[in-house]
């Protein structure tokens, strides 16, 4: 018989679990921000479009791209380029290139715009970086730089990121999020049908606005369950503009295991943690590297 609280282990412990030991070759799949594309469009999901992929920055065709577009990388987090109205910017994760309204504010403290040789630079800088090693399935992603069209929200509104926490293909909740959210240190969750998911404890600010659930929020639900399919957990990220949704991307190690992460509230983090099903011998990896873990911040206090 198992001891009491043997299955009960939170999201990033087996986060933890899967950064140590989990091989699957399709994590890396998933991970890579040009192939789940690839695998989304199979199941018939959309993304945003790709307008140009290389592994030679310098053979970017500065001169014919869109007024408004992406530049990335395929195999790491945050690296991201704005052009904007002809100009370059190194946007991460966008909190300091939007006002606290969510708009686009290309005068905001903080904000680095790129010329072209910096875009460059960048963008070699990138291909020769590995993400985070422990984080296994970016290892033997194969490197590029791409640019990709930009979706925009209707005037005077932002672009939300849904961000589904989907386990073999059933979704159990959903964060929404933004930049302007971001740059607020806000977050808020919700079910499945849009209703609130209120939380004991919080490590982000709940915004004290209300959000309307979603227009294509069960298209966003059902797309999950076909791409999330045949993994134990991923957590999906969708956005949206006025015309339809789109896959952002697929995130297997989300907030990298952090402790206390999704969210602050414990019986929140060990509820997702149960969704995800693991073997008697996956579950004794987990508690062992979990022993472990707490062995060694003893030691270091």
């Amino acid at each position: 018989m198992m001891m009491p609280g043997f299955y009960n282990l939170d999201l990033a412990a087996k986060i933890r679990w899967r950064m140590k030991y989990d091989r699957n070759p399709l994590l890396t799949r998933l991970q890579d921000k040009l192939a789940v594309k690839k695998y989304a469009a199979e199941m018939g999901v959309p993304s945003a479009k790709v307008l140009f992929e290389t592994v030679k920055p310098e053979t970017i065709p500065f001169d014919d791209l869109p007024e408004k577009c992406f530049i990335k990388a395929n195999h790491g987090c945050n690296w991201n380029i704005l052009k904007y109205d002809g100009r370059f910017f190194d946007f991460k994760d966008g909190d300091k290139l939007v006002s606290n309204e969510g708009c686009y504010q290309l005068t905001s403290p903080g904000l680095t715009e790129l010329s072209i040789p910096e875009v460059i630079k960048n963008c070699s800088n990138w291909l020769e970086t590995k993400y985070r090693p422990v984080e296994w399935a970016y290892f033997d992603i194969p490197p590029a730089i791409f640019v990709e069209n930009m979706i925009e929200p209707q005037p005077g509104k932002e672009t939300f990121d849904y961000r589904l926490f989907t386990f073999m293909g059933k979704v159990t909740a959903i964060s929404l999020g933004s930049p302007s959210m971001r740059k607020n240190n806000e977050n808020i969750f919700f079910d499945t049908k849009w209703n609130k998911i209120t939380l004991n404890n919080h490590f982000e600010n709940e915004p004290a606005k209300i959000f309307e659930k979603p227009a294509f929020l069960n298209e966003m639900i059902e797309s999950a369950g076909k791409l999330g399919k045949e993994v134990d957990f991923v957590r999906i990220d969708f956005f949206a503009d006025h015309q339809q949704f789109y896959l952002s991307e697929m995130t297997i190690y989300p907030n990298g295991g952090q402790d206390n992460r999704p969210t602050g509230d414990r019986q929140f983090n060990l509820f997702l943690g149960r969704q995800w099903k693991m073997s008697i011998y996956q579950l004794l990896q987990a508690h062992w590297l979990e022993f472990l873990n707490q062995r060694s911040k003893k030691t270091s206090n």
